[in-house]
């Protein structure tokens, strides 16, 4: 198990970091990952800030998933966002 962060801030990082004590797994900078990154993890976590409605990096980190492991991908977004932006994290 992995987690893969985005991070502008230090917000995403304080909470990834504090997922990452508690599950006793590594924290990612999300542009240090690489494939075998994904590859040679059986689940990952991938948290990143709600940005103008997206999740930032989601569209990008998303393809690199065949379908066996999308089962174990979990999103972690983090930002205080207006109600219609819900519409957009249960679409993932």
């Amino acid at each position: 198990m992995i987690i893969i962060c985005n991070s502008k801030t230090g917000f995403t990082k304080r909470h990834a970091d504090w997922i990452g004590e508690e599950l006793n797994c590594t924290v990612l900078p999300y542009k240090d990952f690489t494939k075998t990154t994904i590859k040679s993890n059986d689940i990952i976590i991938f948290c990143s800030r709600i940005h103008a409605g997206k999740i930032e990096y989601l569209d990008k980190i998303k393809p690199h998933f065949n379908n066996h492991l999308e089962e174990h991908f979990i999103v972690v977004a983090t930002r205080a966002t207006p109600a219609a932006a819900v519409d957009v994290v249960n679409k993932i």
